[in-house]
């Protein structure tokens, strides 16, 4: 197992939630601001831990490669009919 697949195994709902938080605000749960860089980082993170165990039923989404998936109008009904 690699380290980013150690790391993303051992993140709990909560660690999920505030990670989510910390990007969206650019904040720590501290209330202390993020870097830049551990803006993108965390964001990194999260696409990551989303495209390994959540199912996301959108026109744009990352896969396990890192590269960007995107769907016409009509493959994204296609795949939600």
């Amino acid at each position: 197992m690699s380290a980013i697949e150690d790391l993303l195994a051992r993140i709990t709902p909560t660690q999920y939630k505030q990670i989510k938080e910390a990007v969206e605000t650019g904040k720590g749960a501290d209330g202390q601001s993020l870097t830049a860089e551990q803006r993108a980082n965390a964001l990194q993170v999260l696409m990551l831990f989303d495209v390994k165990y959540h199912n996301q039923d959108q026109h744009l989404t990352v896969n396990a490669q890192g590269e960007i998936n995107q769907l016409s109008r009509d493959e994204l009904k296609r795949t939600l009919s």
